[in-house]
C-alpha cells in the first residue's frame, strides 16, 4: 500500500518591503506555487495599517525596525529563509551582509556597494576596461573651489546627481559653470528641507546625443532587463524610451525596443560585461545604456527590476520577470534564452509636469483615454490640489497609461493622441 500523499512545503523567500517598489500583490501573484513570502520591514519604510494587514495576509512579517543590521541575522536566521530578493536599491549593502551571514546566495556586500554607489560602480567598470564618463565628487554645496576643480576635470555639458540614489532624483543638467554653482547653492539651502543632505554629489560627463540609430520620437537611451545566477546572465528584454522631460525625468517606456542587429548584440554584450565587472552573482539587473557616437555606453546598473518593467514584459511576451528573479534567488538558474519573443509592443506612459510647476490645478480629458484602442489601464497619480516638484525625479508624474499596441508606429501615434487629449493645468 502506498504512503499517503504529503504536501511538500514551498521554500521561503525573504523580501524587504519598500514603498513604491513592486507591490505586495504583484509579488504574491508571481510567488504562487513557487514559494512562500516573508516580508522584512525596516525602520525607514513602515507600512500603514492597511498595508500591514495586507502583508500579514500574504506572508510572514519580520519587524527589523528596532534592530541594527548587525542583529538581523539573529532575528531572521531562526526562520530559515531559502532565498532573498531585493526590490529596491535602498539598504542593499546591509541586506547583502544579512545574506552572507545566513549563507544565502546573493551578491556580496562589495557588489552591493558597486550597485548602489555611483563612484564605486564607475571604478569597477573602468577597472574591467569598460568606457565610463569622466566624473568627480563634490562633497559640499559651499566649497566653490571644489566645484571648479570638478568642472575642470569633467568639462561641459555635465550631469549633477547624488552619489547614491536613483529615479532621476535631484539630477541636474549642467550646461554652464553658473548653473553648477546655482544648483549647489539650492541643494545647500534645501539641506534641512524636503531634500535633506543630498551630498556627496557626483558631477559626470554628459554622454553625447550624436546618434541617430533610433527613429523619432524615441530616445537614444534604453535599458536591458536581466536575471543573473552565478555565471548565467539571461537578458529578458531591451526596453526603449520616449525622450525624457527636463532635466532627466522618464516620460515613457516600451518593450521591445526598436534596436535591431547588430546594435542589439552590442547592447546585450555591454550589459553582460557590466554585470561581470561589478561581480554580480545572483539577482535582477536593470542596466541603463546610452547610444552615443562612439557606441553604446553604460549610464548605470541597478541591482533590481526596473520600475514598471515586469508589467510591460508580461503584457508583451507572457514572461514573468518577477517569478524568474524569485527562482534565481531560490537557486534555480535561468535558461538564458535571451530577449523574449514579443508579438506586440507593451508600453507605460508617464506625464511629467514642467520644472517650474509646484502643484496641479486641474486634469481634464483623462477619462477619455481609457477608451482609446490599446489602453489597458489609466491611473491618476497627482490629482488636482497635489503638490509636485521636479527634484523628486520620476516620482511626481501626474498620470500614467499602460497598455499594448500592434507596433511602434501605433505606439508613437497613441502617445501623441494621449498628449493632445489630456490638459493639465499647473500652479
Amino acid at each position: 500500500m502506498s504512503a499517503p500523499f504529503e504536501e511538500v512545503e514551498l521554500p521561503l523567500l525573504a523580501v524587504p518591503f519598500r514603498h513604491g517598489a513592486l507591490s505586495p500583490w504583484a509579488l504574491s501573484e508571481a510567488a504562487a506555487g513557487l514559494c512562500r513570502l516573508m516580508w522584512l520591514v525596516g525602520p525607514d519604510a513602515p507600512p500603514d495599517a492597511m498595508t500591514s494587514r495586507l502583508l500579514r495576509r500574504l506572508g510572514a512579517v519580520v519587524d527589523l525596525a528596532s534592530a541594527p543590521p548587525g542583529r538581523w541575522p539573529a532575528i531572521v536566521g531562526p526562520l530559515a529563509p531559502d532565498g532573498l530578493l531585493v526590490v529596491s536599491d535602498h539598504g542593499m549593502v546591509e541586506l547583502a551582509g544579512l545574506a552572507a551571514s545566513l549563507g544565502l546566495r546573493f551578491n556580496s556586500p562589495e557588489t552591493a556597494r558597486n550597485l548602489t554607489d555611483k563612484t564605486s560602480q564607475q571604478a569597477a567598470l573602468a577597472a574591467a576596461g569598460l568606457p565610463t564618463p569622466r566624473s568627480a565628487l563634490i562633497t559640499s554645496g559651499t566649497d566653490r573651489a571644489s566645484a571648479e576643480r570638478a568642472l575642470d576635470r569633467v568639462g561641459l555639458p555635465a550631469v549633477l546627481k547624488p552619489q547614491r540614489g536613483g529615479d532621476s532624483r535631484l539630477t541636474y543638467r549642467i550646461s554652464e559653470r553658473r548653473e553648477l554653482h546655482a544648483a549647489l547653492r539650492a541643494l545647500e539651502v534645501d539641506e534641512l528641507g524636503a531634500f535633506a543632505n543630498p551630498f556627496p554629489m557626483v558631477l559626470e560627463e554628459y554622454l553625447s546625443d550624436a546618434y541617430a540609430a533610433l527613429a523619432s520620437p524615441f530616445a537614444n537611451y534604453l535599458s536591458v532587463e536581466s536575471i543573473v545566477y552565478r555565471d548565467v546572465v539571461d537578458h529578458l528584454a531591451i526596453t526603449g524610451r520616449f525622450p525624457p522631460a527636463e532635466p532627466f525625468r522618464e516620460c515613457g517606456f516600451f518593450i521591445p525596443s526598436t534596436v535591431t542587429p547588430p546594435l542589439e548584440t552590442e547592447v546585450l554584450d555591454l550589459a553582460g560585461a557590466a554585470a561581470r565587472a561589478l561581480g554580480v552573482d545572483t539577482g535582477a539587473l536593470h542596466t541603463e545604456i546610452k547610444l552615443t557616437a562612439d557606441g553604446p555606453r553604460v549610464i548605470e546598473v541597478n541591482g533590481r527590476l526596473g520600475g514598471g518593467i515586469p508589467a510591460m514584459l508580461e503584457l508583451a511576451s507572457g514572461t514573468s520577470a518577477i517569478r524568474l528573479a524569485m527562482s534565481a534567488a531560490l537557486g534555480s538558474p535561468p535558461d538564458a534564452q535571451g530577449p523574449r519573443q514579443c508579438t506586440t509592443v507593451a508600453y507605460r506612459l508617464l506625464a511629467q509636469g514642467p520644472t517650474w510647476a509646484r502643484g496641479v490645478e486641474s486634469v481634464e480629458g483623462l477619462d477619455r483615454v481609457g477608451g482609446f484602442p490599446g489602453v489597458a489601464a489609466v491611473a491618476l497619480h497627482r490629482g488636482p490640489g497635489s503638490s509636485i516638484d521636479w527634484r523628486t525625479g520620476n516620482h511626481d508624474y501626474v498620470f500614467s497609461v499602460l497598455g499594448v499596441v500592434p507596433d511602434h508606429d501605433a505606439l508613437a501615434a497613441l502617445e501623441q493622441r494621449v498628449a493632445s487629449s489630456v490638459v493639465v493645468t499647473y500652479r
